[in-house]
């Protein structure tokens, strides 16, 4: 659904993070300017697309925005005591 709310959830054994289209675009334009300015989404499929190829491009040692991401919530969720890992100091 293009208006279906951000959402992370686990499902058929994957970790599944989705938003609409239209939700995140609204995201976009009426929340933080990021420092940019007033913004205005003129073609809501190209901006996605291009989106979606930041959220993909890698940097020079082949992360992406998404691996950064997923190293920070797991560093994190051990930080906050996750039951479900060992975590030996270095």
């Amino acid at each position: 659904m293009k208006d279906a709310p951000l959402n992370a959830r686990i499902e058929d054994g994957e970790l599944v993070i989705s938003i609409g289209i239209d939700t995140l675009c609204h995201a976009v334009e009426v929340g933080r300017s990021y420092g940019m300015g007033e913004i205005t989404i003129h073609n809501r499929d190209v901006f996605i697309k291009e989106i979606l190829t930041e959220l993909n491009d890698e940097s020079e040692d082949g992360s992406t925005m998404i691996h950064r991401m997923l190293d920070d919530a797991a560093s994190q969720a051990i930080e906050n005591g996750a039951e479900g890992a060992d975590y030996d100091a270095v």
